[in-house]
């Protein structure tokens, strides 16, 4: 058998937190509110928190700050989640009340129903609720929009919803270089 004694243990790169925790409390709360205002499909949806603590920046110095799973069937075997939201850890703690509140409501964006034929949310045979992950409105690049302009639809929803949100920026610099 080999030797374990000089080895370091093994880091732990994900870290559920448990919403009735000191630390968890707050957070579950923030989901809460979110999910009152803005996402009334999901009352019934089951969302979990959990620290990142792996995250570094990519070769194009694009940090992930958040990102939204899906339970797969085994997992809501083992958990009673329907997804879980993996933060950023060290860049949650960098972000502003309205910044963390931004990524919070955009990850839910991605939790949605699936849907039958019928339109109505499907069961599954156990009689819960069926979802699915939700995609982003639009995946494109600057310099492209910079060559061609918004030559999608919806770009153009994007950029018109972009010039109405201007007026309350969470970023203020950004919008007074704008």
């Amino acid at each position: 058998m080999a030797k374990t004694k000089n080895r370091k243990p093994k880091k732990v790169s994900v870290q559920l937190i448990p919403p009735d925790d000191k630390l968890g409390r707050p957070l579950y709360k923030l989901l809460d509110t979110i999910v009152k205002q803005h996402h009334d499909h999901l009352k019934k949806c089951r969302i979990a928190l959990a620290w990142k603590k792996s995250w570094k920046a990519d070769k194009d110095g694009i940090l992930n700050l958040a990102k939204c799973q899906k339970a797969t069937d085994l997992g809501r075997e083992m958990a009673e989640w329907d997804f879980v939201i993996l933060l950023n850890q060290s860049a949650w703690n960098d972000l502003n009340d309205a910044q963390r509140l931004a990524l919070l409501d955009h990850q839910c964006c991605h939790c949605a129903a699936a849907s039958g034929k019928d339109g109505r949310q499907q069961e599954d045979e156990r009689g819960r609720l069926v979802w699915r992950t939700r995609k982003h409105d639009i995946e494109d690049f600057r310099e492209v929009i910079a060559r061609h302009g918004l030559y999608t639809k919806d770009l153009e929803a994007f950029v018109k919803a972009a010039n109405e949100a201007r007026e309350t920026p969470l970023f203020p610099k950004i919008a007074a270089e704008a």
